[in-house]
């Protein structure tokens, strides 16, 4: 608490449950947050009722709603809490004339242990890789382990003789059985 009566906010963590956009995108001085605590809970909503706009509306919990302390919002349900985490740790290392493209699950379920690798929350392991020349999408391909072998064919067909250079774009998404993949974001990884 500062003698103003503002707080000073810092070491928080951000980008955790799945926000990593919202994390990446900032927020500046005197942005509004929300302090998370157990209160603060997901809403429970069927998966068909996905693509569904509905009014949300927010106020003092201990007035009636409606009421000119309340605000609302119309916002579409999207199925988040269902879809997996972005993989991390993207990596790219060169294996004789072809890329060895790799990168780290992460889990919505259980996750927290910092023992070994995390446990798979979904029925099966399946992956979108998607491979770039800039913003041009090149290759999508789907695979059901947390590696691709961009092969010598592919490079050639995709990136000409010359191949992708001393770096290459991709993006990584985990497919969930429930709702599908959103591609993740698209990083430029250096190939070792």
């Amino acid at each position: 608490l500062q003698p103003d009566g503002s707080w000073r906010l810092s070491g928080l963590l951000r980008g955790q449950g799945g926000s990593e956009a919202e994390a990446l995108a900032g927020a500046g001085a005197d942005a509004r947050f929300v302090l998370m605590t157990p209160a603060v809970t997901q809403a429970a909503f069927s998966a068909e009722l996905r693509g569904l706009s509905l009014a949300w509306q927010a106020g003092p919990d201990k007035e009636i709603p409606d009421t000119d302390n309340f605000s609302v919002k119309m916002m579409t349900l999207g199925a988040r809490g269902l879809k997996p985490f972005s993989p991390v740790h993207l990596r790219a290392a060169r294996s004789g004339g072809a890329i060895q493209l790799t990168w780290i699950r992460r889990t919505r379920y259980g996750g927290d242990s910092w023992e070994g690798e995390v446990p798979l929350a979904e029925l099966s392991e399946r992956y979108v890789l998607t491979i770039y020349d800039g913003e041009s999408v090149l290759r999508q391909v789907e695979t059901t382990s947390a590696e691709y072998l961009y092969d010598a064919a592919e490079i050639a067909e995709d990136f000409g003789p010359g191949g992708p250079g001393a770096s290459i774009r991709f993006s990584v998404a985990q497919i969930s059985d429930a709702v599908g993949a959103e591609i993740g974001s698209i990083s430029d990884v250096l190939i070792v």
